[in-house]
């Protein structure tokens, strides 16, 4: 990785990350805190066995709410079939994170068929909480998971200024 920037990230000068070699950028991102993006998917008969297992499902992550940045279901596009959920968490590791989902309501009672877990970097200079927030129910909330191509880190340096603007 090359000390010299090849293009204006874009950050503004009262950003902590204005003028940040790479080094110094990618040291900034790693000193966030570990968050991980983790999604679980139903199983056939998972939709059968969610109201039985919603009462711990939610018991579980109340408990747990000093780590989740996020946690909702996924639904249908429909807007009310559920086939799945979503949560954002903090924990130190990978393993931290297999273990925190591992204990929830809807993967002990079995409905989980999948679970895709993925390191994050909360890129925000605020750390949010959904659970601490009001939401507008006027609004739907929508997930937009992006992932580089081959040759995602090459174009980065022709589309970052747009990206960061």
């Amino acid at each position: 990785m090359s000390d010299v920037w090849t293009f204006d990230p874009g950050y503004r000068p009262d950003d902590p990350r204005h003028g940040l070699s790479p080094d110094e950028l990618s040291a900034f991102y790693l000193s966030r805190p570990t968050t991980w993006l983790i999604r679980c998917t139903y199983g056939p008969d998972g939709l059968a066995k969610r109201n039985d297992a919603l009462a711990a499902h939610i018991a579980y992550y109340s408990a747990r709410r000093d780590q989740i940045r996020f946690v909702g279901p996924i639904v249908k596009d429909d807007g009310e079939t559920p086939i799945g959920s979503f949560v954002m968490v903090d924990a130190d590791s990978r393993k931290a994170a297999e273990e925190f989902i591992a204990g929830e309501g809807f993967v002990q009672a079995g409905m989980i068929s999948k679970i895709e877990i993925k390191r994050f970097v909360e890129t925000s200079l605020n750390e949010r909480r959904q659970l601490e927030m009001t939401p507008d129910p006027s609004k739907e909330l929508f997930l937009c998971e992006l992932i580089d191509g081959p040759d995602g880190a090459e174009k980065r340096k022709s589309t970052g200024p747009a990206h960061h603007a």
